[in-house]
């Protein structure tokens, strides 16, 4: 079991070196480059990233907020096409925002269930493509953490923009109905994510041929539904 598996098992530890200054930091790392088989300074890159295999998923820190990190990009956004409302920034910009929901919606997710046994439980025992699994004794035995990092797996190769999959997903792990919390707030967000896809895979056309043209004031629209339905996430979470 290499250190950085051991270190991710003890966030207290990895609590403390967020509290590190810079430099405190920078020389942890060189000294602990000079002691480790670490195989390149691309390795500790990674680390820093939170991309290491070693890694089960974490946020980037403990101040790191994806409600706030999504409607600070939706504000850049309505910047950006209020200064370029051209053609391409109004596609651009409408793939922009459904790809700001997907990432809200899974980080959040992770967040709220990777930190907490009962919910991995749940989503182990109850999520239909999960709860079919079977697995041998003998690995549990060899890795105790293996249905925490198989709930990390599944959460991470998941699809976010399948919306009614995801709500789906926050009823069994957490017991929290995000909903809609309106039928045009609905209706909005599932044209946007059927738009994106052909906006992406179809330059802009539907599977029948049609062009498909996006307005500023649909991105306007799509704006407001996408935060309206995070603060409605948000307030639903709360109460959990």
């Amino acid at each position: 079991m290499s250190l950085l598996r051991e270190l991710s098992a003890y966030p207290h530890y990895l609590d403390r070196l967020e509290r590190m200054s810079s430099s405190d930091l920078m020389s942890l790392i060189e000294e602990l480059y000079r002691k480790l088989p670490l195989q390149s300074i691309d390795e500790i890159q990674e680390i820093l990233d939170g991309d290491h295999e070693d890694f089960i998923w974490k946020p980037k820190s403990n101040h790191y907020h994806p409600q706030e990190s999504a409607l600070q990009s939706i504000r850049e956004v309505r910047s950006a096409i209020q200064e370029y409302p051209s053609k391409i920034m109004t596609k651009l910009c409408y793939i922009q925002l459904v790809t700001i929901l997907e990432a809200y919606l899974g980080d959040r997710l992770k967040m709220l269930i990777l930190q907490n046994n009962k919910r991995i439980a749940n989503l182990l025992q109850h999520e239909k493509e999960l709860k079919k699994e079977k697995i041998h004794l003998h690995t549990i035995l060899l890795d105790p953490e293996y249905p925490v990092k198989r709930a990390n797996e599944y959460l991470s190769n998941t699809t976010y923009h399948n919306l009614p999959k995801t709500i789906g997903l926050y009823r069994i792990a957490l017991g929290a109905d995000i909903s809609f919390p309106s039928a045009t707030c609905r209706e909005t967000l599932l044209k946007s994510v059927k738009k994106r896809h052909d906006l992406v895979h179809r330059n802009g056309f539907t599977a029948t041929g049609y062009k498909l043209t996006i307005t500023t004031h649909e991105i306007e629209c799509l704006a407001e539904n996408v935060e309206l339905w995070i603060t409605h996430i948000e307030r639903t979470l709360a109460c959990l």
